[in-house]
Order: C-alpha cells, then sequence, then structure tokens
C-alpha cells in the first residue's frame, strides 16, 4: 500500500512538472505571437542570472521553432506551394495589388477530361485537368489556386445520389491543375470541382 502511494504521488509529481513547463512553453509562444519577439530581444533579459548571448540564443531557439510570420522558411519546407508561390512574388512575377479581373475566375475555368478510348471500369483512374483563367478569359500562367473535386455517384436523371468521394488535386504551377480519382462503382458519375 506504501509503495502505490509513493507511485501515485510520484505520477502527480511528474505531472505537476509535465504541466508547468507546458504552461512556460504556452507563455513563450503567446508572448512571441502577440509581441513578434525581434532575434536578441526577450522578456527574459531582466533576469540576474540570464546572459545576453544565453538569452539570444533562446529567443532564437523558440522562433525558430514557432514562426509567426507566413512565408517563414519553416512555412517553405513544410509547404512546396508556399514556397513557389512566394518566390513568384519575390522575383516580380506576380505583382500586388492585383485587380479583380486578373484574379481566377469560377465563371471561365474550365474542367477537361482525359478521354480514356477503351472506356472505364471500377478500379481505373479518372484523370482530368482543371484550366484556370481569370476574369478576361485569360489562361493564368502561375498557380496557387485551391480546387477542390469531388467524383459523385449520379442516376440516369444525373441526381446525386451519394456524398462521392474526395480527389487529388496537384497544382503544376502553370495555372493548370491535374484531377485524379479512382472510379469505386460502377454506373454513372459526375465530376465536379470547386474553386475555394
Amino acid at each position: 500500500m506504501e509503495l502505490s502511494k509513493k507511485l501515485l504521488l510520484r505520477n502527480q509529481g511528474i505531472k505537476f512538472t509535465c504541466l508547468i513547463g507546458f504552461s512556460f512553453l504556452l507563455m513563450l509562444v503567446y508572448r512571441n505571437i502577440l509581441w513578434d519577439l525581434q532575434p536578441g530581444s526577450s522578456f527574459l533579459v531582466s533576469h540576474p542570472f540570464a546572459t545576453k548571448k544565453a538569452t539570444n540564443y533562446f529567443v532564437d531557439l523558440i522562433r525558430s521553432g514557432f514562426p509567426t510570420k507566413f512565408g517563414s522558411i519553416l512555412w517553405r519546407t513544410f509547404y512546396p506551394e508556399v514556397n513557389k508561390l512566394i518566390s513568384l512574388i519575390e522575383v516580380g512575377k506576380v505583382m500586388w495589388p492585383l485587380s479583380m479581373n486578373s484574379t481566377t475566375s469560377a465563371n471561365f475555368t474550365r474542367l477537361l477530361l482525359r478521354k480514356n478510348i477503351g472506356g472505364y471500369t471500377v478500379g481505373d483512374i479518372l484523370e482530368a485537368t482543371i484550366e484556370a483563367k481569370d476574369g478576361l478569359g485569360q489562361r493564368k500562367t502561375y498557380g496557387g489556386d485551391y480546387f477542390f473535386a469531388r467524383l459523385m455517384k449520379t442516376n440516369d436523371a444525373g441526381e446525386i445520389l451519394t456524398s462521392g468521394i474526395a480527389c487529388d488535386v496537384v497544382d503544376q504551377g502553370d495555372g493548370t491543375y491535374t484531377v485524379s480519382v479512382p472510379l469505386l462503382w460502377p454506373g454513372r458519375s459526375t465530376l465536379a470541382y470547386l474553386l475555394i
């Protein structure tokens, strides 16, 4: 019985220590987001035992793990499409601000199915291309739009019977997007896409 009490107290101590550590980490993230710490600045500098060098290292370490600015190196590592778009902005291929006619228009954008001569069977991959166009009907020369595509089962009258399956949409970076989806059921289907 005595051993179980000691283990219980030890577990509670570990939980308390983890809670304090997590709270401190949240406080740092909160402070970093609200006040956008500059490298070399910190609220720890006022502590009598904190050296400026150690504090700078600590702040840089925290900032590298919790970037506050969209487009930082960390964002670019995990999202190649963000890196591609920000690079286009940096070299001047995409200029800001854009007129509304320069942005992608759902009215002019079109979906092109890749024809399969032999027809389709269950298990095949249906492929299509979304060709993005701007408000003037001109084809876009860069990517960055977000399209959502879904394949839905329909009856002969064209009524949607099920919620369907989400498709893979890949940005080619040139204003076209490749859509692919496996055909999971026999019969008629409708491929719908949405510009988000």
